[in-house]
């Protein structure tokens, strides 16, 4: 089942999918299952570049030690 999340910012709706949210580092869920930290999730992956596209917005850094790599999910 999909389930998108609506975050309110300052001037625009921002829609995300859940999943999609739990991947980011920043982001977990509370004990009532709410999620958290995906406005600072948003903001961080918004000044990172993809390592495959060159379009800003990855979120998912390499696990490799000596890698460095951030993509998309």
């Amino acid at each position: 089942m999909l389930v998108v999340y609506l975050i309110q910012k300052q001037r625009a709706d921002l829609f995300v999918h859940r999943r999609c949210a739990l991947w980011c580092p920043e982001v977990y869920q509370d004990h009532k299952g709410a999620l958290r930290n995906v406005q600072k999730a948003v903001a961080s992956a918004s000044k990172l570049k993809c390592a495959h596209c060159n379009r800003t917005g990855a979120s998912i850094a390499c696990k490799a030690p000596s890698c460095g790599k951030i993509s998309h999910l």
